[in-house]
Formats: C-alpha cells, sequence, structure tokens
C-alpha cells in the first residue's frame, strides 16, 4: 500500500504543480480547486502507511509534505471564491517560479522514497536471514552420507561460489576417499581433517568447522622452533623473533637473520608448499593466505624430524653467521 500511495501522492502534486509552471494561462473548472485538499488526504494515508513500516519514511517524505501542504493554502482562497479569473501578468512568474521550487522539492522527496526503498528491501531481507534455519542436522547419516549432503547445501546456498571460483564437485571428489577411509576405520579423527579440508579449500575467513580435534592439531602443529618469520615487501625472509634458550637460538639463530633457503628449497618456494590448514581461519585472499604460511613455517609436528635451513645471515650484524642443523622441535608452538 505504502508504494501505491506515495507513487499517487507524487504524481498529484508534480500535475498541480505542473499546471502553475506551464498552464498557468489556462483556467480550470471549480472541482478542480478542490485536488489539493485530496491531494492532503493522501498525505495522510502515506504517512500512517509510512509509520507501520519505518519512522524514516515520514522523515524523506516531509519535502513532499510540505510541498503538499503549500499547495493546499494557497488553493484555499479560491475555493470559496466565485470568480473565476486568471491571475494577472504580475504574479504569474513569481508562481511559476514557487512551482518550479516545488517540482524540485518534489524530485527530492521522490529520490529519497526510491533510496528508503531499496533499504527496506534490505531490511526485509536481513529479517530474512535471521530467521532461517541455521543449524543443519546430518547426524542420521553416515559420515560419507553427510560428507554429501554437506557438499550440496554449500553448493545451493554458499553465494560466493562463481565469485571464488570454487568447483564442488572437484573439492568431494578430492576429499571423499578420505571420508569414506575415516568411516571405514571409524577414525574420528581422520574425518575430522577431511571436514577442516573441505572448510579450509573456501578461501572465506567466514567458514570454519568446530568441535574436538582429538588432539589432531596438538600432534600435527603442536610444536616449534623456537622463532617465528617475517616475509618483507622486497621478498627477503628474516628472522622477526628467537626464544632464548630455544632450539633456533641454540643452533646460532639471531633476531634479524635472513632465511635463504629451507632443506635445499629456496625460501620462497618452501613458503608457497605451506599447508594453512591449522591457521585460525581459512585466509581468503593471496596476501592472506601468504601471512598464515609465513606463520605458520615455523610450526612443526610434536614428534617431528629436524629440520636445517641451509643458510641464513644475521642482518643485525656486519658478518653471515653460521647456520647449524636446528635439533628436534619443543613439544610446545612458541
Amino acid at each position: 500500500m505504502l508504494p501505491l500511495l506515495s507513487v499517487f501522492l507524487i504524481a498529484l502534486t508534480a500535475a498541480l504543480l505542473l499546471r502553475y509552471a506551464i498552464w498557468i494561462d489556462r483556467p480550470l473548472p471549480h472541482w478542480a480547486d478542490f485536488l489539493p485538499a485530496a491531494n492532503l488526504l493522501l498525505v495522510a494515508g502515506q504517512a500512517w502507511a509510512a509509520l507501520e513500516t519505518s519512522a524514516f519514511v515520514v522523515l524523506v517524505s516531509f519535502p513532499l509534505y510540505m510541498t503538499a501542504g503549500l499547495l493546499f493554502l494557497f488553493m484555499l482562497p479560491r475555493v470559496f471564491s466565485r470568480r473565476r479569473t486568471v491571475p494577472g501578468v504580475r504574479w504569474r512568474w513569481g508562481k511559476r517560479v514557487a512551482a518550479g521550487v516545488g517540482l524540485a522539492l518534489v524530485v527530492f522527496g521522490a529520490d529519497r522514497l526510491l533510496e528508503m526503498r531499496g533499504l527496506l528491501e534490505g531490511r526485509h531481507r536481513f529479517a530474512a536471514l535471521l530467521n532461517e534455519k541455521t543449524v543443519t542436522d546430518l547426524t542420521p547419516l553416515s559420515w560419507t552420507g553427510a560428507f554429501a549432503a554437506l557438499r550440496d547445501k554449500m553448493q545451493a546456498e554458499y553465494p560466493f561460489t562463481r565469485w571464488k571460483g570454487i568447483d564442488w564437485a572437484v573439492l568431494h571428489a578430492e576429499i571423499a576417499p578420505q571420508v569414506a577411509a575415516a568411516e571405514a576405520s571409524r577414525d574420528e579423527r581422520a574425518w575430522y581433517r577431511a571436514l577442516r579440508e573441505l572448510a579450509w579449500s573456501v578461501p572465506d575467513g567466514h567458514v570454519g568447522n568446530e568441535g574436538d580435534d582429538h588432539g589432531l592439531r596438538r600432534d600435527e602443529a603442536g610444536g616449534g622452533y623456537g622463532f617465528q618469520i617475517v616475509e618483507l615487501d622486497d621478498g627477503r625472509v628474516l628472522a622477526k623473533r628467537v626464544t632464548p634458550g630455544g632450539p633456533a637460538a641454540g643452533a646460532g639463530m639471531r633476531f634479524g637473520a635472513q632465511i635463504l633457503a629451507w632443506n635445499g628449497v629456496s625460501i620462497r618456494d618452501a613458503l608457497g608448499a605451506v599447508q594453512v590448514l591449522w591457521s585460525e581461519e581459512p585466509p581468503a585472499t593471496a596476501e592472506g593466505r601468504r601471512l598464515q604460511q609465513a606463520a605458520s613455517w615455523c610450526a612443526a609436528p610434536r614428534a617431528a624430524k629436524p629440520r636445517s635451513p641451509s643458510a641464513m645471515s644475521a642482518m643485525s650484524a656486519m658478518s653471515a653467521t653460521a647456520a647449524r642443523p636446528l635439533p628436534a622441535p619443543s613439544s610446545s608452538r612458541r
């Protein structure tokens, strides 16, 4: 009802103003003098419908209300007058200017109403989203059946599939064998890892998974070498933090040391091969993924074999510092 009343109000107000701006030389029948009063009824109806929708609609409609009210006041003397004269030349241009100002107010009010309509539609969509059923219970299904149902739900409802370039069929084909193997052995750790791989295959920080990982993260990324790195804009990779007394410090690494290679692989290639499965959230951009790879690079499985940097130079000193192989990672990440 509100859109219809708003259209009628805008159309009638604009028509009355055009009568004074263009057809002021043409006398109108006496019943036309009652049109501004009818326009006030439209104002009342539109305001009532607007209040039921949002008080902001009343606010943005105020230019229309003001124009309709002024038209009524200007036409009120003609309602009680029996003389049907055309306005004199002295007043014609004044009324035309006033009508032009009124038309500008009508256009402004109509534009605000169109903008408000978009905001109201967005609010209705948001309300529908809040009322949407967000819990999908797949517990009655087998693990393979639940995984397939999850793929179907993501393919049907995830809004950024095309933008992110996600092929849900390919992802399902890559991870489904892990799910089948986990189900066959009733391995809950493998089941959790497969679900996490699916979630971390989506480049969206709002995607994730929760639940008990059964110590999987601690075992796969709970160790460390006692140092952290940072990649600079010029491509250099430096040690940004070295824990005193840690394995890296014991091997001779110092703060600011430049990492050149890792186990015979250039540091840039080594970083590019780092998995970010245990980052806090799936990286949404290439830059975010690179940051997470740098953060995850120094993590290691608790029982991992020692790795050693093949070369590093201390940037805080004038001469390079020889690197010694690192011992096995500590039991806690630093």
